[in-house]
């Protein structure tokens, strides 16, 4: 037990800048919750939802690979089970990205184009 610990707590510091930069969204919507709620909300949703994801996939991939041993699974089983996890995990976070990509786009208000000059070129 005490090496699969030693073991996910080096894949999550590899994951580090990934967490780092998931917890750096989220302070950042926190701070501006008050000026701008929704995109703030949808940020710290989908950056919640990378920060979850990533950590899952760190300690789903170390899970799977002492069960192949447990059970003893062939690679092809292994692969199966592996890619069926890593398909999921893909998937929300793709939803993350959407409310990422949310939180851009919402409450702006359209660029109206400045009025023609009259500069006497006509």
């Amino acid at each position: 037990m005490e090496n699969l610990l030693t073991t996910l707590l080096m894949q999550l510091a590899a994951q580090s800048p990934l967490l780092i930069a998931c917890l750096a969204g989220m302070i950042a919507a926190l701070a501006l919750w008050q000026r701008s709620p929704r995109p703030a909300m949808l940020t710290l949703i989908g950056m919640a939802i990378f920060l979850v994801t990533i950590m899952a996939r760190t300690f789903l991939s170390l899970y799977l690979f002492q069960l192949r041993h447990e059970r003893g699974w062939s690679l092809e089983q292994f692969g199966l089970i592996s890619a069926g996890s890593a398909l999921a995990l893909t998937v929300i976070q793709a939803v993350a990205l959407g409310l990422v990509l949310a939180a851009v786009f919402t409450g702006r208000k359209p660029v109206t184009p400045p009025p023609p000059s009259n500069t006497g070129n006509s």
